[in-house]
């Protein structure tokens, strides 16, 4: 008889489980972002808070805690409950740099990736008063004069910043580095004539169009859509470089995997809407084109083998 109980308590145990995870969400949604108000991060989040917020029948509260390249809020998600009640939404620098830079609390491989969200590349940008109006005539002139031309990033460690290391291992050219805070400020003195190059987000596009600063390359495996004329650093002849930064949403590691397939599914459904599309694109950026866990899981672990290397290489640090 006994046994019999045993049985049955552990059936309606397993089956009480079952409807659990079946009925998520029941509550509002947490998703943490690592952006100020206004962010582009902070952007994003909102727009995917109003979109599975109605995908998935509830509320999703937008919590940007900013600083610290993001590792607050990639270690506020690591601690939070595997319940899929927390999220994060972050950059692939977060997992991908900061580990090498940075004394982080979180394991990098420590959460359950959910998807890619969206991808950016950036573009290959000099002054107009430079004598150079390609990469080839950029590569031959820097290598006429090593160390004379110099190039902006928003900081340390930052996409832009490794753009430009990663390219100078790749065609054996020495570039002064000039880290500024954010990519605006650089862009200003690029207007002055006070910075030679910049590889910059697509906030650059305004001032190309204009005629103020000038296209050479973007960094990614295609062409931009908004600048089909200016051809990718691999058909301007840079062998299998490509630099790509992207916005991925996690969850806390040990969170059921039909909670994340949910999110998965949802994010995919989003990314379908035209809408959505368009407004992603208007932001600057691409919408995912895989967002799958599997997928997301081996786009960190590329970046993190690739920016290590990179990274130790070239000796970066900000301590």
């Amino acid at each position: 008889m006994f046994n019999v109980v045993r049985i049955i308590c552990l059936a309606l145990a397993l089956l009480s489980t079952t409807f659990a995870h079946a009925e998520w969400p029941e509550k509002p949604i947490r998703l943490i972002h690592n952006g100020p108000p206004g962010s582009t991060a902070d952007n994003i989040a909102r727009l995917v808070a109003d979109q599975l917020s109605a995908r998935l029948g509830q509320p999703m509260v937008v919590d940007g805690r900013p600083g610290a390249s993001g590792t607050i809020a990639a270690d506020a998600v690591a601690r939070s409950a595997p319940d899929g009640y927390t999220l994060f939404l972050g950059t692939n620098s977060v997992f991908a740099v900061n580990p090498y830079l940075y004394d982080i609390r979180y394991d990098p491989f420590a959460f359950a990736p959910i998807s890619q969200v969206v991808a950016a590349q950036n573009m290959l940008v000099v002054r107009p008063s430079l004598p150079i109006t390609n990469v080839s005539e950029l590569i031959a002139y820097a290598k006429a004069n090593p160390g004379k031309l110099t190039y902006g990033s928003s900081g340390t460690g930052s996409m832009m910043h490794l753009s430009g290391e990663l390219f100078q291992r790749a065609t054996d050219v020495s570039l002064l580095h000039v880290p500024y805070k954010g990519g605006q400020p650089a862009r200003m003195d690029m207007l002055g004539d006070n910075l030679d190059l910049l590889f910059g987000d697509l906030g650059s596009i305004p001032l190309v169009l204009d005629g103020k600063l000038r296209a050479l390359a973007v960094t990614g495996p295609e062409r931009e859509e908004a600048m089909p004329d200016i051809p990718t650093m691999q058909e301007a002849g840079i062998k299998d470089y490509s630099v790509m930064g992207f916005y991925l949403l996690v969850a806390p590691q040990g969170t059921p995997d039909t909670v994340v397939t949910k999110i998965s599914n949802a994010v995919a459904a989003m990314l379908q809407d035209p809408g959505v599309r368009q407004n992603i694109v208007t932001m600057g950026n691409q919408p995912a084109s895989d967002a799958t866990p599997a997928y997301l899981a081996a786009a960190i672990k590329a970046d993190h083998e690739k920016w290590g290397k990179v990274i130790k290489e070239a000796g970066i640090s900000v301590k």
